[in-house]
């Protein structure tokens, strides 16, 4: 597996035990992790910090995972991507998730090494997305003959 440099994942699970594994899970390839146990709390931590990724469980107090990934998905700026990690196997679980905005789905019991290999992919996809972006500027077309010194 190709890992990345870091990156700093929000961790949104309301069984400790849980969100125990995933964060030593992240953390063990390279990731920093922050945790939050409810959606409101979540919603707080993203106004505070920019996230590379949230990995959001969908039963949550307060305020569940779908109605946070709608509001991830409205931010302005730069929004992390969403990895709902979830007890909720239906299709129609998943759909209504996708369509709130989560840009991938995994179900509860989950290997280690599959969660793994989805964020990874989730964050390199995310980073190319970024960088794609800042080399776009109207009006601009480099001169790849010009010296670069004059």
């Amino acid at each position: 597996m190709q890992l990345l440099e870091g990156g700093l994942i929000l961790v949104v699970e309301d069984h400790p035990t849980i969100a125990e594994l995933i964060g030593e899970c992240m953390e063990r390839v390279g990731f920093d992790v922050d945790f939050a146990r409810d959606g409101l709390e979540a919603l707080a931590r993203l106004e505070e910090c920019a996230y590379d990724l949230v990995i959001l469980d969908r039963s949550l107090p307060r305020l569940d995972g779908i109605e946070v990934c709608r509001r991830i998905a409205h931010m302005k700026g730069g929004k992390p991507s969403v990895l709902m990690l979830t007890a909720h196997e239906a299709w129609a679980d998943k759909i209504s998730a996708l369509e709130a905005g989560a840009d991938d789905y995994l179900t509860k019991p989950f290997a280690p090494a599959e969660l793994q290999v989805r964020v990874t992919a989730l964050i390199r996809r995310s980073r190319s997305d970024v960088a794609r972006l800042a080399l776009q500027a109207p009006d601009l077309t480099p001169d790849c003959q010009a010296p670069l010194l004059p």
